[in-house]
């Protein structure tokens, strides 16, 4: 079920969050030691990290991607907010309205006003540059997952326009532009293609994001080609970086096999804080270690 978040100037965020039991899984401290025998607990608060997903153009909070996300979060007790941006599913605004500015305003929104923790921001396509930009100015961003990320398409956009093409979105405003993913032609507008220039990143040496970073891309991907997340793995200033090149993905990724991969990523990225039901196996011996099965995820803790 959709909320709605109204600001002062009367403009509305739509956005879905998962239900979380506030009930903690801890488990004692001193039944549990890392491997430098400093305690760690299990399931200390499920909120202490919000995931929050950024939709791509003409998308939003009910595509294919936010829905497995938001399913996988509330299956596990993962706090999870999907929220539809300006011009997009239920929020306020016309889309050919909207610049860079009033998306990135949109985010803001959300991480000024809903959510207050630390988050791990996970942006698909143009909703992936949002991320970016957001992760610079918000150090409360402590991960960041891209799928298929499109920083600066608005200048890939316009280089790819005839003279014509140029001439005409001036004229009227805006024009008609097809990727090879979209059923209509997405409405692009030439508000859009000047004042994102402020908010380019490509064309900067240095990329000023310090939290771990997971680039996700499709070497099929024939709107946004892969080479984009190889100059963000070059620019991008974190050494906690790791790109999934997917040979047969295109630029949706929205196949359950491309999910598995993007949550897997998800996983990877969470504290140890929502690490939930454990299963302890038996101890044969001092020098081996007790390991929680957690699916497909891995902990070795040593006890004391």
């Amino acid at each position: 079920m959709y909320k709605l978040y109204k600001t002062s100037d009367s403009q509305i965020i739509a956005y879905k969050r998962t239900k979380i039991k506030k009930k903690s899984q801890s488990l004692p401290s001193d039944l549990i030691r890392g491997s430098r025998g400093t305690p760690q607990t299990l399931g200390s608060s499920p909120r202490e990290t919000t995931v929050i997903f950024l939709h791509g153009l003409l998308s939003s909070s009910e595509g294919s991607k936010a829905v497995a996300l938001y399913n996988h979060c509330q299956e596990q007790g993962i706090d999870f907010l999907a929220f539809d941006n300006f011009g997009q599913g239920k929020s306020s605004g016309s889309f050919k309205e909207q610049t860079m500015t009033s998306w990135l305003r949109g985010l803001e929104i959300v991480l000024d006003n809903i959510v207050t923790n630390d988050v791990i921001l996970v942006g698909s396509s143009a909703g992936a540059w949002t991320a970016l930009i957001g992760a610079i100015k918000y150090k409360r961003v402590k991960g960041l997952i891209c799928i298929a990320p499109a920083p600066d398409f608005t200048e890939t956009i316009w280089r790819g326009l005839s003279e014509e093409r140029r001439e005409q979105m001036k004229a009227e405003g805006w024009i008609g532009v097809r990727g090879d993913n979209c059923h209509e032609p997405y409405p692009i507008s030439y508000k859009l293609i000047e004042e994102s220039r402020q908010h380019l990143l490509l064309g900067k040496d240095v990329i000023e994001i310090d939290c771990p970073v997971h680039l996700i891309h499709g070497i099929q991907d024939k709107d946004v080609p892969h080479t984009i997340s190889l100059q963000l793995l070059e620019k991008i200033r974190s050494e906690h970086m790791v790109l999934k090149l997917i040979k047969d993905g295109d630029h949706s990724l929205s196949s359950p096999t491309f999910m598995r991969i993007i949550i897997d990523s998800l996983e990877e990225m969470l504290p140890p804080t929502h690490y939930c039901p454990v299963r302890w196996r038996t101890r044969p011996s001092q020098q081996t270690p007790v390991t929680l099965s957690l699916g497909r995820r891995y902990r070795i803790l040593y006890p004391s």
